[in-house]
């Protein structure tokens, strides 16, 4: 009998993962490559930023979807890259890779739209790794403004995200909930009440997306909690310790 075809699957998102369930009672082998050992629920990742969540309730172990699928393989490694000629996937760790059908779902990755400051000033949220020290650098600020309530001045508690898309409309509004509910009781004597939370979107309206009324309805949700939309507005320049609009603003 002819041997099965051969399957590689290169990234465990979504795409990586939903080609993998489509495929794995198929008559294929199937050979899946990934650098973590987790399938990552990326819409959730805000929640992890703020700590609502921790990552496990995010990450999804890989090899536990291989459970009961003999024809599967799974590779922790970093793609190095993929020779078409001899179709082959080169991997850090790993010998050469032959396949007769190749996936590519190796995701995205934050694009700064060439802002000047923003690679080296703003956190990005695409990956948990991103998510966690979004976390740990929020809470490490507001220990900080625990112990000299002074840091307020120099804008400690002052929060800017960029985007007006679901990530940003999503932790926009869970900044402002953990900023006025949880941290004042975890935070007695902080001055919560000077935080500031800002929403800079370049389109005229949030969520371009989605239908008007939805737009209107998160404005106005964010709004009613504290947070200042600034819709037409996008973001110039990015330092260490302040931001340039494009309105001139800084």
């Amino acid at each position: 009998m002819a041997e099965p075809k051969h399957v590689v699957i290169l990234g465990a998102g979504f795409a990586g993962i939903g080609a993998l369930k489509k495929l794995r009672d198929a008559d294929v082998r199937i050979t899946i490559v990934d650098k973590r050992d987790y399938h990552t629920f990326q819409p959730l990742l805000y929640q992890v930023a703020t700590d609502e969540l921790g990552p496990t309730e995010v990450g999804f172990p890989i090899r536990e979807l291989l459970h009961g699928h003999k024809n599967i393989t799974y590779h922790q490694a970093a793609v190095k890259s993929v020779n078409l000629a001899q179709k082959q996937v080169v991997m850090d760790g790993v010998a050469p890779i032959p396949y007769d059908y190749l996936v590519l779902a190796l995701g995205a990755v934050a694009n700064f739209f060439h802002t000047p400051g923003a690679d080296q000033y703003a956190f990005p949220l695409y990956t948990m790794d991103d998510a966690i020290r979004l976390k740990e650098h929020i809470l490490k600020t507001l220990e900080a403004v625990d112990k000299n309530p002074g840091l307020i001045d120099d804008g400690a508690l002052t929060f800017g995200v960029v985007g007006g898309g679901p990530t940003g409309v999503e932790l926009t509004g869970a900044l402002v909930e953990l900023l006025h509910t949880e941290l004042k009781k975890d935070y007695p004597n902080l001055p919560v009440d000077k935080a500031q939370v800002f929403l800079y979107e370049h389109s005229p309206k949030l969520l371009g997306t989605f239908a008007p009324k939805l737009e209107s309805y998160a404005r106005k949700a964010l709004e009613e909690r504290g947070a200042k939309v600034q819709a037409g507005t996008g973001v110039s320049k990015i330092g260490p310790k302040s931001i340039e609009l494009s309105t001139g603003a800084t």
